[in-house]
């Protein structure tokens, strides 16, 4: 190297930069769940805002322990932590497409399409119409523009 890295190409390839971001913002989502797990509803006001359900159908604890499992997984897959590329690949498709499909519903107010029993208060749909779909959506656009690069 020349010592002057922007005159030899980037230092990190865009593809790298996408998959690393969407990883931290799935393990910060992941600690949240698990944040939630010990009844703390920070950073809303309450556990309804932030789960959509009405008061008493709030996921308890194992449901948000198990959503922080599962997106701390998705983080690892999407970092590419593993050596079974096939598998890796596999994986970062799988929650590229969860997470499309999930931003689809929060942006149509449909999320409770995708937990039955649950319900979905308005103020959570107007939260998930503005902020947790168009996240979703956002990480899906990363993760799917991470797997074009060759590892």
């Amino acid at each position: 190297m020349s010592g002057q890295p922007w005159k030899d190409g980037p230092v990190i390839s865009p593809q790298r930069a996408a998959s690393g971001l969407s990883a931290t913002i799935l393990a910060a989502i992941s600690a949240l769940h698990f944040l939630w797990a010990t009844g703390s509803s920070w950073p809303a006001r309450n556990p309804q805002l932030i789960s959509g359900a009405p008061e008493g159908k709030s996921p308890g604890p194992l449901a948000c322990v198990a959503v922080g499992k599962l997106l701390a997984v998705a983080a690892a897959l999407v970092a590419g932590c593993g050596q079974q590329r096939q598998l890796l690949r596999f994986g970062r498709n799988l929650v590229g497409t969860v997470l499309l499909v999930r931003g689809a519903a929060g942006i149509a107010g449909k999320t409770d399409l995708l937990t039955p029993g649950l319900g979905a208060s308005d103020e959570f749909k107007q939260l998930d119409r503005k902020a947790f779909g168009p996240l979703c959506l956002l990480l899906a656009v990363l993760i799917f523009s991470s797997r074009t690069e060759k590892r």
